[in-house]
């Protein structure tokens, strides 16, 4: 089948309009990031991470809590940890290389869109980008998947470009080996995730009919450059893998990439037909559109090589994702920038026009403006419930707004997409403001890591240790002043490791099972009670002094 070439560019990108939509990048993923406490537990674990790389001046073998630990490559751990010391250590500076990835990812997509559909299909790029719930949330994280969107997408350009180039040019494939190589240092293998299925389909449709195998293969070949890919991602897995062995194949190998595949991890499991529903909230309040997108575009892939490109990169990899056992909504971020391209293109053509349609035009309308409706009724269901126990001014604002977006929508007159576009976009801005600056800095009060944290730093002194048991978060280890560690009273070791006496930070559950061993002058501690987001319930958990338990008793009782 041979392949249309990607269009010239049409009414491109002028500095004004990309300093604009920089500007509205800017100001829609910042609001949430300053002031606002890492979330557990992904959060957690990176800055506990990055900041012991820092302490521990080792940059090669992560570590957490002094053990080394694999979750991701050290590409995020390596850029938090710079940004943190130029910046200093505060929750903003360990998200700012994130945020500044997921900016520049969605910057590239929309130079693209403009080049591909026009200036008016950029603008609405850079709208969907910003105003999706799920990528707005996901792009303010500390979190690796900022990075894979960036790296993923320019190669996944790079490669089309090289399609399109001259046979034997290798003008674009270093662009693609460049980017493969950095997204292997950010999130390992899961980038193949991604460009192996697009690589399957594209052997099969974008070499002429009767090519042999050979030809096949040379024609999707990203072109010459592969070295590049492994000097830049080589050095670091060589290393680790010379300096720990044994725990970087058990834990990043086979636990943390075989064993995501086959099972589900820490909890994070899904239904068939996962990313299905979850797209509905990850892409609200523009998830109405996209049977109406998928449609045209499904009509012009053959007229159009570039819309038949983007369906295989939404396509190919969507269904693999759905295969993979360990499931998380952000997992497909990757795979929202062809979505992105084809809504954009689609925006355009009905804004541009009054009379334009989309091919399921009222019930799109209609089911688009329900899905603002559904969330103002749970905003508003959310503020009744609570508004004696919490500060509900917050939610009850972002309430207004949507029935504000939804009063105008439904205002009478003509209802062209255009207008209702427009009020959309603007009210998500308001919306996300609201969010970043007002609602989220709320919950500060209420977040249980950082006053256990708080109340633990007040009680320790300089050469005091601190250990945890039955409550240990990511972010309470982040909080704390001094280096603290998990009791594990299990363990042969366990008395030399702990000293005479320590601090101990405990759920008030688990503190008999410990009275058998330790000291613990129950009134002489601290309770605080609150809310642990990532169980999904209140606890209540103890801190204070305690000594090792000595002498025949402590003998007898751990026999």
């Amino acid at each position: 089948m041979s392949t249309p070439q990607v269009r010239p560019c049409v009414q491109p990108l002028r500095w004004r309009d990309r300093l604009l939509i920089l500007t509205g990048l800017v100001a829609v993923f910042i609001p949430g990031t300053i002031g606002v406490s890492l979330f557990d537990r992904d959060e957690g674990w990176y800055a506990q991470i990055t900041r012991e790389m820092v302490d521990s001046g080792d940059w090669i073998v992560p570590r957490y809590l002094g053990e080394s630990r694999y979750y991701k490559p050290p590409l995020m751990f390596w850029c938090s940890a710079v940004s943190g010391q130029l910046l200093g250590w505060s929750e903003f500076a360990l998200r700012l290389p994130c945020v500044l990835a997921t900016i520049a990812a969605w910057l590239l997509v929309v130079e693209i869109t403009a080049g591909w559909a026009g200036r008016r299909a950029g603008y609405w790029c850079a709208v969907l980008a910003g105003t999706c719930l799920g990528t707005n949330l996901v792009g303010k994280l500390m979190l690796a998947d900022g990075y894979l969107l960036l790296l993923v997408t320019a190669a996944m350009f790079s490669w089309f470009r090289q399609l399109d180039a001259e046979p034997g040019s290798g003008k674009h494939s270093y662009g693609f080996w460049i980017s493969l190589g950095f997204a292997v240092l950010a999130k390992g293998p899961a980038v193949l995730v991604v460009l192996v299925p697009v690589a399957l389909v594209f052997f099969w449709s974008e070499p002429a009919r009767g090519s042999s195998f050979k030809q096949r293969c040379h024609r999707i070949w990203p072109g010459p450059g592969c070295y590049v890919a492994a000097f830049i991602a080589l050095p670091w897995y060589v290393a680790v893998s010379w300096l720990d062995w044994e725990s970087f194949l058990r834990e990043f190998v086979l636990v943390h990439f075989v064993d995501r595949l086959k099972q589900p991890m820490e909890g994070h499991a899904g239904f068939p037909g996962y990313y299905l529903a979850t797209s509905l909230v990850f892409l609200w309040p523009w998830a109405a559109l996209v049977p109406s997108i998928l449609i045209a575009a499904w009509s012009a892939r053959r007229s159009d090589g570039t819309t038949r490109r983007l369906m295989v990169w939404l396509i190919a990899p969507w269904i693999v994702f759905e295969l993979i056992q360990t499931k998380l909504p952000h997992y497909a971020l990757p795979l929202f920038p062809p979505l992105a391209m084809l809504m954009a293109r689609e925006l355009a053509r009905v804004t541009s026009t009054p009379a334009e349609k989309l091919r399921l035009d009222s019930i799109t309308r209609w089911v688009w403006l329900g899905g603002i409706l559904l969330a103002a009724t749970a905003l508003i269901a959310a503020t009744v419930w609570l508004w004696n126990r919490y500060d509900m001014s917050g939610i009850a604002a972002l309430s207004a707004v949507l029935l504000l977006i939804l009063a105008i929508g439904l205002w009478p007159g003509e209802r062209s997409w255009r207008r209702c576009a427009i009020v959309v976009t603007i009210g998500m801005v308001v919306f996300y403001q609201i969010l970043g600056w007002i609602v989220v800095p709320m919950a500060e009060p209420h977040r249980l890591s950082r006053l256990v944290a708080a109340q633990a730093n007040k009680i320790a002194q300089v050469d005091d240790r601190i250990f945890a048991y039955g409550y240990q978060e990511p972010t309470l280890f982040y909080y704390l002043d001094q280096p603290a560690r998990v009791l594990r009273p299990d363990q042969a070791d366990w008395r030399k490791t702990v000293g005479d006496s320590f601090v101990l930070i405990a759920r008030d559950t688990k503190l008999d099972a410990l009275r058998s061993v330790l000291k613990i002058n129950q009134p002489a501690g601290r309770i605080i009670e609150g809310i642990n987001y990532v169980r999904g319930r209140r606890v209540r958990v103890w801190i204070g002094r305690v000594q090792i338990m000595t002498g025949e008793k402590a003998v007898n009782d751990k026999q």
